[in-house]
């Protein structure tokens, strides 16, 4: 990161993510009414910032987006997927692939699939961790209005019996109660790659520029409306 007449600019494979933690509006702490999450942007080479503000200028390359505002509609049935069990993807709407072959997407193929959200599971542990929340964050930029999800082992999302749209965590199978990271990019407005691939160790991946994220940490009695992109207490 390089910082010249007050402006941070970003340079090379990686990326950079300033928080906005102090706006109006976002909870940091339970309890209290369900919060606004935390406004997050993440910053690829060509990126600038003013680290006074923390106001954000996508670089050269990056294009315009903005979400159609549509959701997709859930189908009935029980859902929940594991924190320890990464098998379990195949039930997000989009499966985020980033193994031996590679960087990619999917449509989920375990039904019913909870529509609009993708995520990785076991995502805390060491050597999972990079890969995990940068192939989340790369396929929030190939699917705009999407919602991402990382959960470590010990943690169980599971849909809410009365709302098929809402989600929440609870302990899972072995495991003390784990806090899923939510990704919202409902409000994305600009996007971009890196030109260099990623330093992640996953081939055909590229760190995301992206710009108007918020991070939710879901816990607790809090749950996580996948169409109407908002967390809300849980029925």
């Amino acid at each position: 990161m390089v910082v010249q007449g007050g402006v941070a600019t970003v340079v090379g494979s990686a990326r950079s993510r300033p928080r906005r933690v102090g706006e109006a509006g976002a909870r940091v702490r339970a309890p209290g009414p369900p919060g606004r999450g935390c406004p997050s942007d993440q910053l690829v080479d060509g990126w600038s910032f003013d680290p006074a503000t923390l106001a954000v200028t996508p670089g050269p390359r990056a294009e315009a987006v903005a979400w159609d505002g549509v959701a997709t509609a859930n189908a009935p049935g029980d859902w929940r997927v594991d924190g320890d069990a990464p098998a379990q993807e195949e039930r997000f709407g989009w499966v985020v692939a980033r193994g031996a072959a590679g960087y990619g997407t999917h449509p989920g193929r375990e039904v019913p699939v909870q529509q609009d959200l993708l995520g990785a599971l076991d995502a805390t542990a060491t050597d999972r961790r990079g890969p995990a929340q940068e192939a989340v964050l790369r396929a929030l930029y190939d699917h705009v209005g999407a919602t991402g999800g990382l959960l470590g082992a010990g943690g169980r999302l599971v849909r809410d019996p009365d709302d098929v749209d809402r989600i929440r965590v609870v302990a899972g199978p072995g495991g003390p109660d784990q806090a899923a990271v939510i990704v919202e990019s409902a409000a994305l407005t600009a996007r971009d790659t890196s030109p260099e691939p990623s330093n992640v160790g996953v081939e055909g991946l590229a760190a995301a520029g992206l710009a108007g994220l918020r991070l939710h940490l879901l816990a607790g009695d809090l749950a996580y409306d996948t169409a109407a992109r908002a967390v809300v207490r849980s029925r």
